[in-house]
């Protein structure tokens, strides 16, 4: 008998009637994704991991208190994004990290000197890819990465950064506009190919 895969949203309801093995599965489920995600705010390891252990300890604890979460995927990639850029201005030495979380870098590391790439033209294309991705604004990077990468919804996109839905939209544009200027060919592949050989 097949085991019943249950959506996030279905586990976090099992959640808040005090079920742990669905918090367990959530945990299991997303806790890499929340990772990959901190680590586009900061570079060290221990921290990001500590702000998403944080989150979903949090969130275990306030259960029953917290408010209704239309989507808990949504809610748990815009509390780790908080939390890690907070954790990061605090942990700075020289001041150098603006105030707002709005204006923190986001960084996308991509090589592919260490990773085998039969095709001399698709190395290529990556290495012009990734060169014009580095070049966007910060908030245009963050979009591409969580609507190609991750695999979200723009309405969930706009949650995460607390902004429209419109602007979403127009910021993707405005990113995917830009790189087609460059790459006639299809992006959805090229896209394909960098986020598979994306640093963790």
């Amino acid at each position: 008998m097949s085991k019943t895969i249950r959506s996030d949203d279905d586990l976090w309801r099992l959640i808040r009637e005090d079920q742990e093995s669905a918090f367990t599965q959530l945990m299991e489920r997303l806790f890499a994704s929340l990772i990959h995600y901190g680590r586009k705010f900061s570079s060290d390891k221990e921290l990001v991991q500590d702000c998403v252990q944080d989150v979903l300890v949090d969130l275990w604890m306030r259960r029953t208190l917290t408010q209704p979460i239309q989507s808990i995927r949504t809610y748990l990639f815009a509390s780790v994004r908080h939390s890690v850029c907070r954790r990061a201005r605090q942990n700075q030495r020289f001041g150098s990290l603006p105030s707002d979380v709005e204006d923190m870098p986001f960084t996308i590391s991509f090589s592919v000197e260490e990773t085998w790439i039969a095709d001399e033209i698709d190395r290529e294309r990556l290495h012009q890819l990734n060169l014009l991705m580095n070049q966007l604004p910060p908030r245009q990077k963050e979009i591409i990465y969580l609507r190609y990468y991750q695999g979200l919804e723009k309405d969930q996109i706009a949650s995460i950064l607390d902004i429209n839905y419109q602007s979403v939209s127009n910021l993707l544009h405005r990113a995917l506009t830009n790189l087609r200027s460059q790459f006639p060919t299809s992006l959805p592949v090229l896209f394909w190919l960098y986020f598979s050989f994306l640093e963790n």
